[in-house]
């Protein structure tokens, strides 16, 4: 199954290109790291899985797909189990979609985090109309891939029109992403969401308001991960609450139009 490729359409249109990697992780992170990159050519379109070379490729693989983790068991999940998740939220988003392909990378993942944090689902958008995943079977799991498809989806759209370069913008993005997910699958607040309170993610708004226009990489890590300052995941839940104040001003939910929509004229519009 290493470097599996499918198609999923819906009539005509060619939805997305998933690429699938479901083996079970050995011991020996580099090897099985390198073994995987190995069978990912590069794209024109999004180089290597989205990233510029495959150094950078398998550094973020072996955090996916490890991340220090002493778990030592496999539950895998079957590429048809994904197919059919991954298919449900694509139609559902397809009018959104328009023209685009959106390639989709399946990675094992035995991240103790993602596991017992994440019901065993993480994603993340390097580029355009780019996703990968890391998927690990617990109970909640077939739930989680979808929502967070919906998710990464917004970012890998969204991504054609603007791009994440300050602390302002990955608020903003997270923000969209996150309403994305719960317009096209009625679904609730996540967890990450819940994370603040409106008062506390206002609190910790108004202290980094200054850093807005501002590229920390400790920061990003800090708001989004926690810190002995943050609460774990405290960036999804400002953006949040950012994106809602816009959106409760818009007339009806263009979604092609907000996923163009510039993250520094959101911010400049929201309140909290």
């Amino acid at each position: 199954m290493l470097g599996k490729k499918i198609v999923i359409k819906i009539n005509k249109q060619k939805l997305a290109e998933v690429f699938t990697f479901l083996e079970n992780p050995i011991k020996e992170e580099k090897e099985f790291v390198t073994k995987m990159v190995d069978k990912i050519n590069f794209q024109k379109d999004i180089g290597f899985a989205g990233f510029k070379d495959k150094n950078s490729l398998k550094k973020f693989l072996t955090w996916l797909v490890y991340n220090n983790s002493k778990v030592n068991i496999w539950n895998s999940v079957t590429l048809d189990e994904c197919k059919k998740k991954i298919s449900f939220v694509l139609r559902k988003c397809s009018k959104v979609i328009q023209k685009k392909t959106i390639k989709i990378f399946i990675f094992p993942t035995i991240s103790e985090f993602v596991i017992n944090k994440m019901d065993g689902v993480s994603g993340f958008s390097p580029w355009k109309n780019t996703i990968l995943l890391g998927v690990f079977r617990t109970e909640n799991w077939s739930k989680a891939i979808k929502d967070t498809v919906c998710h990464e989806l917004a970012h890998a759209l969204a991504l054609n029109f603007n791009r994440r370069e300050t602390i302002g913008d990955d608020l903003i993005f997270e923000g969209i992403a996150e309403h994305f997910r719960e317009y096209f699958l009625n679904g609730q607040k996540s967890p990450w969401v819940k994370a603040l309170s409106k008062k506390k993610a206002r609190q910790i708004f108004l202290e980094i308001k200054p850093m807005l226009k501002t590229r920390s990489h400790d920061l990003f890590r800090a708001l989004f991960f926690g810190t002995k300052n943050y609460p774990l995941w405290s960036g999804y839940a400002i953006g949040y609450y950012l994106v809602k104040s816009y959106l409760d001003k818009c007339k009806e939910k263009n979604w092609i139009e907000i996923l163009k929509t510039p993250p520094s004229k959101i911010l400049r519009e929201a309140t909290i």
